[in-house]
């Protein structure tokens, strides 16, 4: 299921030298796995999440905090396993087969 990018809130107005260079913090700090960008007509921080997931990552935020707030749960949503009703996939036992 594709989503569109997750906005995280609203904040103070942030200047363009700040927001590049908040932009070039995250993504060190992220271990260049998210590309970070400042997007000036926007207002805001996006991350394009570069690693291996099920799904692209893609979010905003108008502060580092909220940006990370939004990955971290983004990460969560579609890195977690899917729900499977009545419980749990079967225990194998020792000394059976399958079937």
């Amino acid at each position: 299921m594709s989503r569109g990018p997750v906005f995280a809130g609203s904040g103070s107005e942030i200047d363009d030298d700040t927001g590049r260079e908040m932009a070039a913090r995250l993504e060190e700090e992220y271990g260049h796995m998210a590309l970070v960008l400042w997007e000036v007509a926007g207002r805001h921080l996006t991350a394009f999440w570069r690693g291996h997931v099920p799904e692209a990552i893609y979010v905003k935020g108008r502060t580092p905090q909220e940006l990370r707030a939004a990955l971290a749960a983004r990460l969560a949503e579609v890195t977690r396993p899917p729900h499977i009703p009545g419980g749990s996939f079967p225990i194998p036992r020792q000394g059976r087969g399958p079937g």
